[in-house]
C-alpha cells in the first residue's frame, strides 16, 4: 500500500472541495511563547476540535457497488466484466445488506470512533511482512544554508526542535491542525473559536471558513513503537521518558534530551553528547539488534521472546524498555550520500543495522547532513509527520550557528546478551534484508519540464495530469491489454479518526486516454480532450475519496464482516471474485507530497511485479522517486517524462475549453 503521506483535504460537512492546506501559504495564528521551550503558544487548545469533528460516514450500499463496477470494468475483459455484474448483483440481493447492516450496527455502538478505524490498525498489525521498505516511508529533510548542513549541527538542531514540538504538543497549546478556505486570515478567528465550548467548536469554525482536522494520530508521535508479537503486532506508548536513542555503527546510546522537570536541554547540550558519540571510532556494523526490525514481523517476536527468555541479569528487559520509551530515534549514519539516488536508498533502507524500524519515528542523519524521516506506518498517516516535520524544519533552520562544542563524557550504551538462537536469526535476517536491498531497483528525477504553473495555466489539475502520465507510462513499457489497478492515497483526516481512502485513477475515460496519445495519427486536440475527459473522472473521483466515499474502505469493512462470519458462511463471491482481486493489486503504487520542507521522499513497492511511485509536483518542476524490483525503475522514469512531454504538446496546440 502506498504511503499515505498527505493527501489534500475536503470539509467534512459539506461536499464542496476546498483546496489543499499544502499549497496555500501556512496561516499562523498562535503567539510567539515566553517559554523557549516551546514552538508557539495557541489561545485555541491543541485538541479543542476533536469532539465536535464529525463522523466517517458509511456509504450505502447501492452507491459503493455502483461505483465499484464503474471502477473496475476498464481493468478485465468484457466477459470478466459479465461475471461481476453478476456477482455484484447476487451481493446486492444476498448476503451484501446483512453485511451492511452489522458494519451500520457496529458504528452506532461505537460513536467515538471510526467504521473503519480499529480494522485498519489490524490490517497494518497484521501484516507479517518486513516494516523495512514495505511498509515504513521516508521523508528527505530540504537542507539548510550550507554552514548549516553539518552532520552535528544538523541533527543537534532538529533534536532540539523536535522536543520543542514535544512540549508544545504535550502542554496543548500546539496550534490545532486547521484549513482555511478564505484568501486572508481573520484575525478575529481565534478569539472567536477559543471561547467556543469544544463539543460545539467545529461549527462556527466551519461559518467563518476554516475546517478542523483530526489530530488523534499526534499522541502516538513521541514516546511509542510498534511491538512484534506472533499474527498481530502491538502499538505502545509510554510515560515519563526524558531520553531519545541514538544510533550509530549499530549501536544504541542513551542521550538525554530533557530533565526530569521535562525542561529541554539546548541545542548545545544535546551537540556536546552528539560529538561524543561522533567521536567514537566508526564500526561496519555486523551482528547487532537493529536489523531485526526488517525482519518477517513473526520471526521477529520469536526473537524478541528469547532476548527477554534468556536474560538472567535482565540487561535486554532494560535495553528494549530504554528503546520503546524513548522519546524517538536519532540514527547518525557513517555514510555520506553522493546523489539524490543514493540518499533516497540510505533513508529508505540503509543498511538494516543502524535503524530500527518499529519506532513511531526515526531522524537519520548522513555523515555530510543530508537529513529525512522514516516513520511506521501503522500508527498514522502523513498528516501528523509533515506537520511534525515542517515545524521542525522552520525552527532549526533559524537556529543561531554553535560554537566550539566539547564533546561530553560519552552516553551509555545499550548492552545486550544475544543467545545463539537470537544470533543466528540475525544472520538470517541480514542474508534476508541484503537479498531484498539488492534485487529493489530505485530512480528518482527532477523534472524541469513541466509543473504545476503550466497545468494551471491550461486549467487542468497538475495532479490528475500526472495519473494520467503514470498510466502511459506504464502502457509505453508493458502494452499491457487493459490497464492495471492504480493507487493513490487520500486524506479523510477531516472526519474523527480519519485515516485514508483510496483514489482509483484508472476510467473507462483514462484507459482511452492512453490508447489515443498512443496512436499517432490522432490529433492534438483529440489528445486535448479526452485527457481533459480523463482527469475530469479523476478529480470527481478525488472529491469522494476525501468525503469518504470510496470503493475500497467501504468493502475493505464488509469483506472483515464476512469473514468474522467465516465459520458459518462461505465468504461473498464479490471478494473472491477475479475483478476484485485485480482491482487490489497495485501495479502503481502512488503518493504525492509537496512542502518546503521536503526535497524528496518514497516508499518501496507492494510485490515484485510493482511500481511504488512518489512524486511532488512543484512550481516549474515534477520530482519522482520510483522504486521497483525488476530493474526497470529508470525505464518509467524516462517513459513518465516523455508522456508529460506528449502531454504538453497536446495542451499547447489545442483550445482550452470554456467552462
Amino acid at each position: 500500500m502506498a504511503a499515505a503521506w498527505i493527501g489534500q483535504t475536503r470539509t467534512a460537512s459539506v461536499s464542496r472541495p476546498i483546496r489543499s492546506y499544502r499549497n496555500q501559504p501556512c496561516r499562523r495564528y498562535a503567539e510567539s511563547p515566553a517559554d523557549p521551550d516551546l514552538l508557539h503558544s495557541s489561545r485555541i487548545p491543541t485538541y479543542h476540535f476533536q469532539k465536535s469533528l464529525p463522523k466517517l460516514q458509511i456509504p450505502s450500499l447501492d452507491e459503493t457497488l455502483v461505483k465499484y463496477l464503474t471502477v473496475v470494468k476498464p481493468l478485465v475483459s468484457p466477459e470478466e466484466f459479465a461475471e461481476t455484474q453478476r456477482k455484484v448483483q447476487e451481493f446486492k440481493l444476498g448476503q451484501g445488506p446483512v453485511l451492511q447492516k452489522k458494519l451500520v450496527e457496529q458504528n452506532v455502538n461505537n460513536p467515538q470512533t471510526s467504521y473503519i478505524s480499529a480494522m485498519w490498525y489490524d490490517m497494518y498489525l497484521k501484516r507479517r511482512d518486513p516494516i523495512a521498505i514495505n511498509i515504513n516511508p521516508f521523508m528527505m529533510i530540504t537542507p539548510f544554508q550550507a554552514e548549516k548542513n553539518t552532520q552535528l549541527f544538523r541533527a543537534a538542531s532538529l533534536v532540539r526542535s523536535a522536543i520543542k514540538m514535544y512540549k508544545t504538543l504535550q502542554t496543548q497549546v500546539l496550534k490545532p491542525e486547521v484549513f482555511f478556505t478564505k484568501a486572508k486570515f481573520s484575525p478575529t478567528w481565534e478569539s472567536i473559536i477559543s471561547k467556543v465550548p469544544s463539543a460545539l467548536s467545529y461549527y462556527p469554525a466551519y461559518f467563518l471558513g476554516a475546517y478542523p482536522l483530526d489530530m488523534s494520530q499526534f499522541s502516538s508521535l513521541f514516546r511509542s513503537t510498534r511491538l512484534p508479537y506472533e499474527k498481530k503486532d502491538g502499538l505502545q506508548s509510554y510515560a515519563g521518558s526524558n531520553h531519545i536513542i541514538v544510533l550509530r555503527s549499530g549501536e544504541f546510546h542513551v542521550v538525554k534530551v530533557m530533565h526530569s522537570n521535562e525542561v529541554g536541554f539546548s541545542t548545545e547540550e544535546i551537540a556536546s553528547q552528539l560529538k561524543a558519540i561522533l567521536a567514537l571510532p566508526a564500526k561496519t556494523p555486523k551482528g547487532t539488534l537493529g536489523i531485526m526490525t526488517t525482519e518477517n514481523r513473526d520471526k521477529w517476536a520469536e526473537t524478541r521472546r528469547q532476548l527477554l527468555l534468556d536474560d538472567p541479569e535482565g540487561k535486554n528487559k532494560t535495553s528494549l524498555h530504554l528503546l520503546d520509551s524513548a522519546l524517538f530515534v536519532l540514527a547518525l549514519d557513517d555514510e555520506s550520500p553522493k546523489d539524490l539516488d543514493e540518499a533516497s536508498r540510505q533513508f529508505l533502507h540503509g543498511n538494516g543495522f543502524n535503524r530500527w524500524f518499529d519506532k513511531s519515528f526515526s531522524l537519520l542523519v548522513a555523515k555530510n547532513g543530508e537529513a529525512a524521516i522514516n516513520f511506521e506506518h501503522s500508527w498514522g498517516d502523513g498528516i501528523a509527520v509533515l506537520r511534525f516535520l515542517n515545524e521542525i524544519y522552520d525552527d532549526a533552520k533559524t537556529a543561531p550557528t554553535m560554537g566550539n562544542i566539547d564533546a561530553s563524557q560519552t552516553p551509555e550504551t545499550l548492552p545486550f546478551v544475544f543467545n545463539s538462537f537470537v544470533k543466528t536469526s540475525i544472520n538470517e535476517a541480514e542474508k534476508r534484508f541484503n537479498s531484498q536491498v539488492k534485487n529493489l531497483d530505485l530512480k528518482t528525477k527532477a523534472f524541469g519540464e513541466i509543473g504545476k504553473d503550466f497545468f494551471k495555466s491550461k486549467k487542468i489539475s497538475p495532479d490528475g495530469a500526472t495519473q494520467m502520465a503514470l498510466q502511459m507510462a506504464y502502457h509505453k513499457l508493458h502494452h499491457n491489454p487493459y490497464p492495471v489497478s492504480v493507487y493513490e492515497s487520500a486524506s479523510t483526516s477531516g472526519f474523527l479518526h480519519g485515516r485514508t481512502e483510496t483514489i482509483r485513477p484508472v476510467s473507462v475515460a483514462s484507459a482511452q486516454m492512453v490508447k489515443t496519445f498512443a496512436d499517432s495519427s490522432t490529433s492534438p486536440q483529440e489528445r486535448s480532450t479526452i485527457l481533459r475527459k480523463a482527469v475530469s473522472d479523476h478529480g470527481s473521483y478525488t472529491k469522494d475519496a476525501m468525503m469518504g466515499k470510496g470503493v475500497d474502505r467501504h468493502l475493505f469493512a464488509l469483506s472483515q464482516k464476512a469473514k468474522e462470519d467465516g465459520e458459518n458462511e462461505p465468504l461473498p463471491s464479490l471478494f473472491t471474485d477475479k475483478a476484485y482481486a485485480t482491482l487490489n493489486r497495485n501495479y502503481l503504487s502512488t503518493s504525492t507530497l509537496a512542502a518546503d520542507a521536503i526535497s524528496g521522499g518514497g516508499f518501496g513497492p507492494e510485490f515484485d511485479g510493482g511500481y511504488a511511485v512518489g512524486y511532488m509536483v512543484r512550481k516549474n518542476e515534477i520530482g519522482f522517486t520510483i522504486a521497483d524490483y525488476r530493474k526497470k525503475s529508470s525505464d518509467f522514469v524516462e517513459a513518465t517524462c516523455q508522456s508529460l512531454r506528449e502531454i504538453r504538446t497536446a495542451l499547447e496546440n489545442s483550445s482550452i475549453p470554456d467552462k
